[in-house]
């Protein structure tokens, strides 16, 4: 209310009091308790006006106390679960929600080892961003930087020439041909997209993953081998390496969340076949199959991999529009729009999982080189994280 209007209802509640009390105490009497049920009213409207626009401005977010809990601490090296999730600058925005969500899920914090694979990002840049989201690097999480000096030049080429879809065109998406490499201490990994959520501990996928005997885990596509591969082409070169054709009616799998045995893939010198088919991808006239490196994948693991339950790939639906509640598993923004774009889908129960910025208390910003991170504070609020008043 503005200070004339302030003034203006003083003048007239005092007049309408003067009056009142001329006229005897009864009257009087009465316009008081008018006046205290009028304040009354205005006072619960007033509360519920604040509570209705703050939940709306600030959704409910799963707090970052819960990663230090106490009660989810142990020293058990035999259960440790290594996760691996690959980066760049595009997809940066995903890291904070993935890792909080996934710390946040689990049973047991000492248990848990993320690996983050950057990918044509300054590590140190990926630092600051992760700082500025309240993430910092410890035990739990480590970075490193993929860089396609492991790979020879001619490999590095072919890469850059099977991409169909430009936004896939990302180093990132070939990095995991090279996690037995980036990873040489690693057995055996989960490996997540970073446009993806986990709503359950990620302890029960792993140990749904030693259920299997085969060197790959992942959830089933509602496709096959038929349609996502030209077989004409395709098969007879299958034939000719391993003695037997493709069966088109087999299901392929969704490679944004899967469970792959480092081990086997280094004993079996996997890379090869990766690097193989990718040759042959590069010397055809057309393309053998649609969905770039995953394909890869889909050949060199063909009658090797077992199915995981469906939870652990889920897209998201109408019915989560508002929130995650009672979904198990995963929830995977295949394609676009990605949840923190500005027209992203279902970005408002995505965003429960988004820790806090700069202490609560500014904004995470890009630097105009676009490689920098640093955090805008709020009036009043100083410090590199804002942290001081």
């Amino acid at each position: 209310m503005s200070q004339n209007k302030r003034e203006t209802s003083a003048i007239y509640i005092q007049g309408a009091m003067f009056v009142c009390s001329r006229r005897g105490p009864r009257l009087s009497i009465i316009f008081s308790l008018s006046i205290l049920l009028f304040a009354a009213c205005m006072y619960v409207w007033i509360i519920r006006y604040v509570t209705i626009a703050s939940a709306s401005r600030q959704p409910e977010v799963v707090p970052s106390s819960v990663l230090t809990d106490t009660n989810r601490h142990s020293n058990n090296v035999a259960n440790e679960v290594n996760v691996v999730i690959a980066a760049d600058f595009q997809y940066i925005q995903g890291l904070p929600p993935l890792i909080h969500s996934i710390l946040a899920n689990t049973r047991n914090l000492d248990n848990i080892r993320i690996h983050i694979v950057v990918c044509d990002y300054p590590v140190d840049n990926l630092l600051q961003y992760l700082e500025c989201n309240d993430i910092r690097i410890n035990k739990t999480l480590q970075v490193t930087q993929f860089t396609d000096s492991i790979i020879s030049t001619n490999i590095r080429a072919a890469w850059t020439k099977i991409f169909m879809a430009r936004r896939l065109s990302s180093v990132c998406n070939y990095a995991r041909a090279y996690l037995h490499r980036l990873l040489p201490g690693v057995s055996k990994v989960i490996f997540i997209d970073a446009d993806t959520l986990v709503l359950s501990p990620i302890e029960d996928l792993w140990a749904e993953s030693k259920i299997h005997k085969t060197p790959f885990q992942a959830v089933a596509r509602l496709s096959s081998y038929e349609k996502d591969f030209i077989l004409r082409d395709v098969s007879p070169i299958y034939h000719k390496r391993f003695g037997t054709y493709i069966n088109g009616s087999l299901n392929t799998f969704s490679a944004g969340l899967f469970v792959m045995d480092l081990n086997y893939y280094r004993e079996h010198n996997l890379v090869d076949e990766v690097e193989f088919w990718l040759i042959k991808q590069t010397e055809s006239r057309h393309p053998l199959w649609q969905l770039d490196c995953q394909s890869i994948f889909q050949l060199v693991y063909y009658n090797k991999w077992d199915r995981l339950s469906d939870i652990w790939s889920r897209f998201p639906s109408s019915v989560m529009l508002d929130n995650f509640s009672g979904i198990r598993g995963s929830i995977h923004w295949s394609g676009k729009p990605k949840p923190w774009m500005e027209f992203g889908t279902f970005s408002k129960a995505w965003k429960k999982y988004r820790p806090s910025e700069c202490s609560g208390h500014g904004v995470c910003q890009n630097a105009e080189n676009r490689t920098d991170w640093y955090c805008a504070c709020n009036d009043f609020y100083h410090g590199t994280l804002c942290q001081h008043k």
